[in-house]
């Protein structure tokens, strides 16, 4: 699913990164912006769940999940599971 995804989705494969996020050392988030797309990435990369603060990135945005395994979302928080993994569009 996840190669898929790079392979029909320009902002994955070649747009800009853009740390999110960056005060949590236990979670990888990011966004990759092309032209005409924004994705957003977040991992959870311990045992135990975490909190992602979206104020700043998903202010004013809708958030479409493309691939998502543990994760409960609204537009200020994500909270993901042990290892959870969450790729979504940003609109």
């Amino acid at each position: 699913q996840l190669i898929r995804l790079r392979r029909e989705n320009s902002a994955i494969r070649e747009g800009d990164y853009v740390s999110v996020d960056v005060q949590n050392p236990n979670v990888l988030s990011y966004i990759r912006k092309s032209r005409d797309k924004s994705v957003l990435v977040v991992l959870n990369m311990t045992a135990s769940d975490q909190a992602v603060s979206l104020d700043s990135v998903a202010a004013g945005k809708q958030v479409t999940s493309l691939a998502s395994a543990g994760t409960e979302m609204t537009l200020k928080e994500i909270r993901q599971r042990a290892f959870g993994v969450l790729v979504a569009e940003l609109k």
